[in-house]
C-alpha cells in the first residue's frame, strides 16, 4: 500500500542583492501565504516615505513588542518602514509586511557587499527563527503527577 506524503507547508521567501555599475539593489519575493499572515493581523495599509512604490501592512502591536525587538536586535536588524533598508550597520526588515510581497528596493549605504551578504544571513536565520516560534503548528502538552 503506498503511503500518502503530507502536503507541503513550507513557503519560500526569496532574497537577492544585486550590485551592478556601482548601484545596489535588494530583491524580494514573499509567498503569498506569509503575506496573508500579515494581512491578518494589519491595522491599515501605509505607504513608505523611503519606499514610496510600496504599500505596507501596519502592525503596531509587533512593533511595540518587546520580544520581536529583542529578536530584531540579536540578528543586527530592525523593523522601521519609514527608514532606508540599512542603518548604522544593521539590516530594515519591514520589507517583510509588503502588500503584494514582493519588490525591489535602492540600496543606499556605503556597506560592502560581504558586509551586506551578511545581514542579509542574519536575515534569513532571524526568519525561520521567528515563524517557526510563532507560527508554526504545534501541541504542547504537560501532566503533573502530586503525591498525596
Amino acid at each position: 500500500m503506498p503511503t500518502q506524503q503530507a502536503p507541503d507547508t513550507k513557503k519560500k521567501i526569496q532574497l537577492e542583492i544585486v550590485r551592478q555599475d556601482g548601484k545596489t539593489y535588494f530583491s524580494f519575493n514573499i509567498d503569498q501565504k506569509i503575506e496573508n499572515l500579515y494581512k491578518q493581523q494589519s491595522e491599515e495599509l501605509r505607504t513608505s516615505t523611503s519606499w514610496p512604490e510600496l504599500k505596507f501592512y501596519s502592525i503596531p502591536e509587533l512593533l511595540e513588542n518587546d520580544n520581536y525587538r529583542r529578536m530584531l536586535n540579536n540578528y543586527r536588524l530592525y523593523d522601521d518602514y519609514g527608514s532606508g533598508i540599512t542603518s548604522n550597520g544593521r539590516f530594515n526588515i519591514a520589507w517583510l509586511r509588503t502588500v503584494g510581497g514582493k519588490g525591489k528596493i535602492k540600496v543606499t549605504s556605503t556597506l560592502t557587499i560581504a558586509e551586506l551578504s551578511t545581514l542579509v544571513q542574519n536575515t534569513t536565520a532571524f526568519i525561520k527563527e521567528y515563524f517557526e516560534g510563532y507560527f508554526k503548528n504545534c501541541v504542547i502538552k504537560g501532566s503533573v503527577n502530586i503525591e498525596i
